[in-house]
């Protein structure tokens, strides 16, 4: 009984331990926290299907990872004229960008969290039972109030495991960030564009951190967290952005598929009951475990934000810092 709860307590506790420092040292460039509703459509692999509705409150820890709170209401699953079930999910996850084209973005999600059923006739349950989230989804930003998205999940729960197709909204507690009219401008071998997260390293040394709001013929204009910098481009000496997370998830999909194939044969091995055959266990463990593990890698490749170098000008005449504008 203890040892089933050792993995979603792991998953909770790191995320927990690694979002919350970030989101207290969070940019100014997205609203620190979005309320939202999520409406779904859920297929257990045991129970037939249902649907469900629940609240989810959002901690954006940058403008690309997010720690999510969700819950749901009570739904009930189950197959005309045999058992049917309530059942009810709640938990903590992280989503994480990786790529977008505003005001459209696309994301990974992995999380952990607990699945509560019930037979609804005996009234007798069998949770609450510990669960992996894995998911995909697209979200938009219509204006800067609202924020509509669309999610698949899988759930691994056991007993409880299902797919949901999801739907939602969300509004922040602030406003979101607009960027603007789509620009860009070359600097060097790169392209700088509105919408990009930099830091700016001016002649002076000065660096200053946020979004590509305007790029005038002169001087490139920054939303940071005390408003807006204008640096002069005559001034730029390096410019940077995080870098990718492709790394995370490669790495991530290659361990998890290592890990789940070779788990799901052991437990293969020592089923004495009705059970799949080895190769089957595989390919059900390698993908499985390559998913949770991309998913994963892609969270933590995000959450540790390295740098990544788009212009690098040698040092010529003395110009000025970033002067603010608000």
């Amino acid at each position: 009984m203890v040892a089933r709860w050792v993995p979603p307590v792991v998953v909770i506790v790191i995320l927990l331990q690694w979002s919350l420092p970030a989101w207290a040292g969070q940019d100014a460039g997205s609203p620190a926290v979005e309320v939202g509703i999520d409406a779904a459509a859920v297929r257990d692999f045991y129970d037939g299907g249902g649907r469900s509705w629940g609240p989810r409150v959002t901690f954006n820890l940058s403008p690309e990872t997010a720690l999510v709170l969700f819950g749901e209401s009570q739904v009930t699953k189950g197959r005309p004229r045999e058992a049917s079930w309530d059942s009810r999910l709640s938990g903590v996850e992280i989503r994480q960008v990786v790529s977008q084209a505003d005001p459209i973005s696309w994301h990974v999600i992995a999380g952990g969290g607990v699945s509560f059923r019930r037979d609804t006739r005996t009234h007798v349950g069998t949770g609450p039972l510990p669960a992996a989230i894995i998911g995909v989804g697209v979200s938009e930003r219509i204006g800067p109030h609202l924020s509509l998205r669309q999610e698949v999940r899988f759930v691994l729960a056991g007993d409880g495991s299902e797919l949901r197709a999801q739907v939602g909204f969300s509004v922040p507690i602030g406003r979101y960030r607009t960027s603007g009219a789509i620009g860009s401008r070359p600097l060097g071998a790169a392209v700088v564009r509105t919408g990009q997260f930099v830091w700016v390293t001016d002649a002076a040394g000065t660096e200053v951190a946020g979004h590509v709001t305007r790029i005038d013929p002169d001087d490139i204009v920054l939303a940071t967290a005390t408003g807006l910098a204008i640096v002069p481009v005559a001034d730029v000496r390096r410019i940077e952005r995080p870098d990718g997370i492709g790394n995370g998830i490669g790495y991530g999909a290659l361990i998890g598929a290592g890990l789940g194939a070779t788990f799901l044969a052991v437990a293969t091995a020592r089923c004495q009951g009705d059970c799949m055959n080895m190769a089957g266990a595989l390919i059900l463990g390698g993908g499985v475990g390559s998913g949770l593990g991309a998913a994963g890698g892609a969270v933590v490749d995000g959450l540790r934000r390295h740098r990544e170098t788009l212009v690098e000008i040698r040092p010529g005449r003395v110009g000025i810092a970033a002067r603010l504008a608000w």
